[in-house]
């Protein structure tokens, strides 16, 4: 909302950092969520879409509360209520398998994966494979941490990969911004016309990516987690050797 007002470039560049901020921290502790409770083949897109409708509908729907030009209690009732939802959905949902793993608490991670995986409708034989997976995930890098760099020349080459990417990302960001401010100042043309088209843009874009990443982006993700498909393989026979019972 203070974007959405802003007269001056620096005002609307520090709202746009304390709003980013806030909405990056959100969106990844619910990408965390969604990639311990979803599969492999629908996972970005899952991802992608609940992070797609907060962006397409956010605008339009303060633009909307500007038009009503309601009261400044019920304004402020209403752009409050969505964080109010949040906050409440966030103290309902069952922890983190990960964080409970990483904590200790093995058997409360296991059942918390394996009850919002049968609600994904994943099979339960894959989701305790998967919860075997994490497990081996969380131990292997706890030895990573544990054990010290091998070269300097390496830790130097990962320092410098990171602020690479660290300036793209912010580079991206900044240029966005620049943009959004561009729409956001004054023009002669309808609000509706605005609002219409920016909605169309949104929706295609999105529809564009959604459509475009299952042949490109999971092919990229599957080439990630190979390693991890590998000792999934290898888990599920060591329990099938074993003999160990799968729900």
């Amino acid at each position: 909302m203070v974007s959405a007002v802003a007269n001056s470039f620096l005002v609307f560049l520090t709202a746009r950092v304390l709003i980013s901020d806030i909405c990056y921290a959100a969106f990844a502790l619910l990408f965390i969520l969604l990639s311990e409770v979803t599969d492999n083949e629908c996972r970005a897109t899952h991802a992608f879409v609940s992070s797609a409708v907060v962006l397409t509908l956010s605008l339009p729907a303060v633009d909307v509360v500007s038009w009503l030009q309601p009261s400044w209690y019920l304004a402020h009732i209403f752009l409050v209520a969505p964080t109010v939802l949040l906050a409440v959905l966030s103290s309902l949902i069952q922890e983190s398998p990960i964080w409970l793993l990483a904590s200790g608490m093995t058997q409360q991670a296991e059942e918390n994966i394996l009850r919002t995986r049968r609600m994904s409708g994943i099979d339960p034989v894959r989701a305790k494979v998967t919860f075997r997976a994490l497990q081996a995930d969380i131990n292997t890098d706890e030895e990573a941490a544990s054990t010290p760099p091998s070269s300097s020349k390496t830790s130097a080459r990962s320092v410098l990969f990171s602020c690479r990417s660290a300036l793209s990302a912010g580079l991206a960001w900044f240029t966005v911004t620049v943009a959004l401010y561009v729409l956001f100042l004054p023009t002669s043309t309808k609000p509706w016309f605005e609002e219409a088209t920016y909605i169309v843009l949104e929706t295609l874009f999105h529809f564009a990516i959604c459509w475009y990443m299952p042949r490109k982006v999971m092919t990229a993700l599957t080439r990630v987690r190979r390693k991890t498909i590998s000792r999934r393989n290898h888990i599920t026979n060591n329990a099938q050797t074993n003999h160990d019972p799968l729900p």
